[in-house]
């Protein structure tokens, strides 16, 4: 419910940056998910990312962003063994975030331009377990769990934006923050290409 309410406060957010006559943005990529992978038999860190953004300029050089970053899961299955049972794994952990930063923008040249964010990110993380008892006389026995933690986590992000038409343009980008479950916690992050819209 949390995350939900947030994520209204966002996109509101963003209806007002965009009525500012300022942009607004959607990026798609590849997202990795910092996990130690150590005595797994399968580790599939990587999922889709998508980011949905929109900034407000604030001076020459600095704009105020606010963005939704869905950063997906990572799944990891193997082999662990308590109180003498072996049992196996399957972990998924999934990563979410609401941004708020400052982006600091230089152009190199007319319509290419360079950008890199710093700020925090509200990151809410949910970890869901299966396990499956091998052996004994409890063998085939499925115990599943999940735990979920939302925190205020540093967020930080590198980017490149080409206008190839006079109020669109094409951009690359690099955002990376933290999520935290239970005390644990491992860096999330994403490479992506979209497009941005200056009103």
């Amino acid at each position: 419910m949390m995350m939900k309410v947030m994520l209204v406060g966002t996109l509101a957010c963003m209806a007002g940056l965009a009525s500012a006559q300022t942009y607004v943005g959607a990026a798609i990529g590849s997202a990795k998910h910092k996990i130690d992978c150590s005595g797994t038999v399968s580790c599939d860190l990587r999922d889709t990312v998508v980011k949905l953004y929109a900034g407000q300029r604030v001076n020459e050089w600095v704009h105020a962003e606010a963005a939704f970053i869905r950063f997906g899961e990572a799944k990891l299955r193997g082999p662990a063994v308590f109180d003498d049972q072996l049992v196996g794994i399957d972990l998924t952990q999934r990563a979410q975030a609401l941004a708020l930063a400052a982006a600091f923008r230089h152009e190199f040249r007319p319509g290419l331009q360079g950008v890199a964010r710093i700020g925090a990110a509200v990151v809410h993380g949910k970890a869901s377990v299966r396990a499956v008892i091998v052996g004994g006389p409890a063998d085939g026995v499925v115990v599943t769990a999940s735990s979920s933690e939302t925190t205020v986590r540093p967020y930080i992000g590198l980017g490149l934006s080409y206008r190839f038409l006079p109020n669109w343009n094409a951009t690359l980008d690099y955002d990376r923050t933290s999520v935290s479950i239970d005390g644990d916690s491992n860096g999330v992050q994403a490479f992506m290409a979209g497009l941005a819209y200056q009103f």
